[in-house]
Parts: C-alpha cells; structure tokens; sequence
C-alpha cells in the first residue's frame, strides 16, 4: 500500500484528526508535486488536512556537484556520497532504488574515485556500488549486490561480491527489461 492509499484509508477511519504532509523533494516526475496536490489539497476529492512541504532545496542542496541525468530517477532512499559529490555520475533513464548506495570514497584507505553509472540501468534495492566503480549502459544489478568491479554494458550481476549472471539483454528506460 502506498502513501496515497494509506492517507485516503485514513482519512475514512478517524476524518479531521489526519494531517497529511507532502514533502516535495524535488525529483518526482514533470509536475508530479502539483497531481499530488491537485488530488489531495483541498481543491481535490478528499476531505483531508493537506500540507505541502516544498523541500526543493534542502534536496538539490545535498546534490550540488553530482553529474545525474535529468531523466535518471534517484529514489529518495538512494545514499549517494556526499564526501566526494562531483564523482557521482548517473546516465540517462537509470533508475537507483531505496537503500541503494553509490560510493565515492573509500575513508579506510583514503581513496576519493569518480564513480560512474551508464544509461537505462537498474540498481536494485540496497545494492552497493563501491568507489571508482563504472557500470556500462543497459545493466541490471540485483538486489542487494554489491558491486566491487566494473560492469561491461549490456548484463546482469548480482551477489557479493557482484558477478555476472546473464549476458546480452537489453533495456528500456529506467533498467526495464526487453525479452
């Protein structure tokens, strides 16, 4: 269930004693921010307490520097490294998944490393990609993985330490799959 089902359940279950705070972070879809409000402000269907945080800033701040294609989408769950931002670089329609994380230094061993990330891929939830890594374009990595060698484009890894497990496919926008 997500966060728009759950308000709309509740706001059945207990009325006005809901408050529903949308904080708009800035990476949702082309106007997204304005449906949500649009639907559930208080123009919208709904009887709901509405706030709208406009969180912009605060995000686009902690992102200074960072080399991300306007169409990738980062998850608001996705850790990029801040210590080293300027070598986070993130390709076109790829998409980065809750608890995913992307290294660009290695503190252990003073290591400060551009890491880059090639178009149409996918990064499963809470796969890690280590500093100075480079994935290739139209990758999948599993969940979980966690990537300590380069990816060639064009494949799937997973585990840990991240392997290749198939070969030759093809994506879409965002890591989707072509069968």
């Amino acid at each position: 269930v997500d966060s728009s089902v759950a308000a709309v359940m509740l706001s059945k279950a207990i009325g006005k004693q809901l408050t529903c705070v949308f904080v708009d972070h800035g990476l949702l879809r082309k106007d997204e921010g304005d449906e949500v409000e649009a639907v559930f402000g208080p123009e919208g269907p709904y009887d709901l307490n509405f706030i709208r945080v406009n969180a912009q800033e605060r995000f686009y701040a902690k992102l200074k520097g960072m080399d991300i294609a306007r169409s990738a989408r980062i998850s608001v769950g996705t850790h990029l490294d801040k210590v080293n931002p300027r070598g986070i670089h993130i390709g076109d329609e790829t998409y980065t998944t809750s608890g995913s994380i992307i290294f660009t230094h290695d503190f252990c061993r003073g290591i400060y490393k551009d890491t880059y990330i090639g178009k149409q891929c996918f990064i499963g939830a809470n796969a890690i990609i280590m500093c100075g890594i480079k994935i290739g374009d139209n990758v999948v990595v599993g969940s979980g993985a966690i990537v300590t060698k380069d990816v060639p484009s064009n494949c799937i890894v997973a585990g840990n330490p991240a392997r290749i497990i198939k070969e030759g496919i093809q994506t879409e926008k965002f890591g989707k799959l072509l069968y």
